[in-house]
């Protein structure tokens, strides 16, 4: 786990000043406000990298359930 500053984040994660406020109102970021730290832990990564992530999963997920389906013979439904 590390704490960083706002700066240090925005600098960081190459994120500006009001995306990072939204970010923190959206609780995309652990922001404790007693400290003025943002914590980040080994496993965090950019929104913008999880949402790309997902979208290539649920592309790989439908065509190869198409293919399954191609493959098996079975009825396309659309």
């Amino acid at each position: 786990m590390e704490l960083l500053t706002r700066n240090q984040y925005m600098k960081r994660y190459n994120v500006g000043y009001q995306k990072l406020q939204k970010m923190i109102a959206s609780k995309e970021v652990d922001y404790l406000p007693e400290a003025d730290r943002i914590r980040i832990d080994e496993n965090t990564v950019r929104i913008e990298l999880y949402e790309e992530e997902k979208a290539r999963r649920i592309s790989a997920e439908t065509t190869i359930k198409l293919l399954q389906n191609i493959l098996l013979g079975k009825e396309i439904k659309q």
